[in-house]
């Protein structure tokens, strides 16, 4: 606890790199960054992709967490999509129209409460994350709410640290309102994971290497045209991040990747169907400790 207190009156900005992401007690941490982002679903067997959506958009985000007392921190954020592009394209003969969708707006909110435990490098996270704005084709609502729950550890090795994260998740009921007038369906499901995080300090410089595996119930897309129904899926990523901190405040840098796929039983084995997420995004950050 000393050994964190001092580093936190003497040398700020080393604390805008901490694994925890967590500011001393007192004080706030101001988090604006942007990134582009590539996200694409598709629904396939084993001879064609039946259905195939990308969306590609600049994610602005603006967060704020505060210290209030004895290691308890919370915080807030908003998510804001600009330059947007849906494309939908389906294999035929199909009752859907493949097409291009321009779309902008609030894409969602945040809340975020984490207990640290200095003493022994633990900390229990709770995060929130949804939106009150009708989820349409047009504006980058995600149409629903998202809950997870955080563990995370640290182990330190001089200039050398590696960090764990066990997860669970909810991702709740999402509801679209198509630009056809139907109402598409992505039903609740959960993921339960663990990610480790390998990082290096050198002076101001920090970088950190992080990879995920989780688990996922079953994934089911539906609508009045149609049901893509799949069963239980895993999920990898990565993620590459650089940092930079000075004078109580840290540029990073960041590119990350990460695929699920879920797959889909069916009695006859000759036939092979899958639905698979893809995700990727590149980024810059901006944090100020005050």
């Amino acid at each position: 606890m000393l050994k964190f207190l001092f580093l936190t009156l003497f040398f700020p900005a080393l604390v805008l790199a901490n694994f925890f992401e967590q500011p001393a007690e007192g004080t706030s941490v101001l988090d604006l960054s942007t990134r582009w982002k590539i996200e694409e679903r598709e629904h396939e067997d084993n001879t064609r992709v039946i259905d195939e959506r990308e969306y590609s958009f600049l994610l602005s985000r603006l967060a704020f967490k505060k210290t209030i007392v004895d290691s308890l921190s919370f915080g807030a954020a908003i998510n804001y999509s600009l330059f947007g592009t849906h494309k939908k394209m389906f294999a035929e003969p199909s009752l859907l129209n493949t097409g291009e969708i321009d779309f902008y707006g609030l894409r969602s909110i945040e809340l975020q409460s984490q207990y640290l435990s200095t003493d022994k490098n633990l900390a229990l996270e709770i995060h929130l994350e949804g939106t009150l704005q009708r989820a349409r084709e047009r504006n980058a609502s995600l149409g629903g709410f998202d809950g997870k729950l955080i563990f995370k550890y640290l182990h330190e090795l001089g200039n050398f640290q590696i960090g764990g994260k066990l997860f669970s998740s909810v991702i709740g009921k999402k509801r679209v309102f198509r630009k056809d007038g139907e109402r598409e369906i992505v039903d609740p499901y959960n993921q339960f994971g663990n990610e480790l995080t390998l990082i290096s300090h050198f002076s101001n410089w920090t970088i950190s290497l992080s990879g995920h595996f989780l688990l996922a119930t079953d994934y089911v897309v539906r609508s009045p045209s149609y049901t893509r129904s799949s069963d239980k899926g895993f999920g990898v990523g990565g993620k590459l991040n650089f940092a930079y901190s000075f004078n109580a405040k840290e540029i990073s840098f960041w590119h990350e990747r990460s695929n699920q796929v879920f797959n889909v039983i069916t009695i006859d084995p000759s036939q092979q169907f899958e639905y698979e997420i893809e995700e990727q995004s590149t980024g810059l950050g901006f944090k100020w400790l005050y």
